[in-house]
């Protein structure tokens, strides 16, 4: 995300505030926008940006707080005038590539970034941003490569450490099996000197999933979730991490259905299988809950308020997937007729939960855009 810039002395005339007034509003806007008091640091660079539409530092300012609040087209457009009237500008075609990344056109992204390094080359916040906007166009040896220079230019900057991170979790870990751990240790680096820093966790929660830790990656996400609550893209991984675990319940059903199958066949016989799966089930439900309670610094049912909020295909397949658990539970309580009856009536939700799963899954992943979203 955008946040520091370089301030660079504008030499407009204002209509209604001189140069020297102008410079310590941008200044007091900068302090808002490192604070998250977005609106009001927009509100105050306003009125500059009303009597000169391409004045430099308050239009920089401005486009920070617009990015920060999803106003994206506004951002664009304050920006394209700047870079318009200041073609020497790094800071301009900069904020141009962090909206571009957050648009989804990482050709654009890639191209103002790499403008911003040729202007800017011993810059830090250029180095960054060309990484991030490589590594939103998958080119992963480029990324890692503009990262390493921005490490080089500040060993300890967070932003630098995090987007070599970001770097080293693109694409197919098996391929880089080392790259895992190299990631974890630049985000842990992080973490030590800021134990509160969002990205990071959330970095971390992805490391966490990449190595199939599901609830070690809901607590370092959570974390994330609870130190920047305003960051949507948290929010939507913990939601990811709530499928999953949905998903494994599901595989586990499924499993307790086979078993189930020989005993509705045996009739009478069968009934302290049926007892022993309806058993499994409880545990299978329950287990996971109070693990989730353990973990996560956040309350559960605020987690499930958030899935249902956000996902609503899955909260129905996840409906499909308690049915049949319920079901299953039933079992042992009813007559064998009965048994088979449900029994089969299972079996096909969950064929149905199956399709609805993999309906979920495509749709899951034309949305996650962003190289800080945990896949479906």
């Amino acid at each position: 995300m955008p946040g520091t810039r370089q301030i660079c002395g504008a030499r407009h005339t204002l209509g209604t505030v001189d140069e020297l007034e102008a410079h310590a509003i941008v200044v007091r806007a900068d302090a808002l926008n490192l604070l998250g008091r977005y609106d009001e640091a927009l509100r105050l660079v306003s009125p500059i940006l009303a009597d000169n539409s391409t004045h430099l530092p308050s239009g920089v300012a401005a486009a920070v707080s617009l990015l920060h609040l999803r106003r994206d087209d506004e951002a664009v457009m304050v920006l394209s005038r700047l870079a318009g009237a200041h073609p020497n500008s790094p800071d301009a075609v900069r904020l141009l590539s962090v909206a571009a990344v957050r648009r989804g056109d990482s050709a654009a992204a890639v191209a103002h970034a790499a403008r911003a390094v040729e202007l800017a080359p011993a810059a830090l916040d250029v180095h960054v941003q060309y990484s991030v906007a490589l590594t939103a166009a998958q080119r992963r040896a480029d990324a890692v490569a503009s990262a390493r220079l921005a490490l080089e230019l500040d060993p300890n900057s967070a932003a630098a450490h995090l987007a070599m991170a970001d770097a080293l979790l693109l694409g197919d870990l098996t391929e880089h099996p080392g790259d895992l751990a190299l990631a974890e240790q630049h985000i842990r680096q992080i973490l030590e000197a800021d134990p509160n820093h969002a990205p990071a966790h959330n970095a971390l929660g992805r490391v966490a999933s990449a190595k199939g830790e599901i609830f070690a990656a809901i607590s370092s996400v959570s974390r994330a979730v609870a130190a920047d609550p305003r960051q949507d893209v948290l929010v939507r991984n913990v939601v990811a991490l709530l499928a999953r675990i949905i998903l494994m319940t599901y595989c586990g059903f499924c499993a307790l259905w086979w078993i189930d199958l020989g005993a509705v066949i045996g009739g009478e016989d069968g009934k302290p299988v049926l007892v022993g799966v309806a058993l499994a089930v409880i545990a299978a439900v329950v287990a996971p809950w109070l693990r989730l309670q353990r973990v996560t610094s956040l309350r559960v049912r605020d987690l499930f308020r958030d899935f249902r909020r956000r996902d609503p295909a899955g909260v129905a397949w996840a409906g499909l997937v308690a049915a049949v658990g319920v079901l299953l539970a039933v079992l042992p309580l009813t007559s064998i007729a009965v048994a088979r009856v449900l029994f089969a009536v299972a079996g096909g939700l969950l064929a149905i939960a199956l399709v609805a799963f993999g309906l979920r899954v495509r749709a899951a992943k034309r949305l996650a855009r962003s190289s800080h979203t945990i896949r479906p």
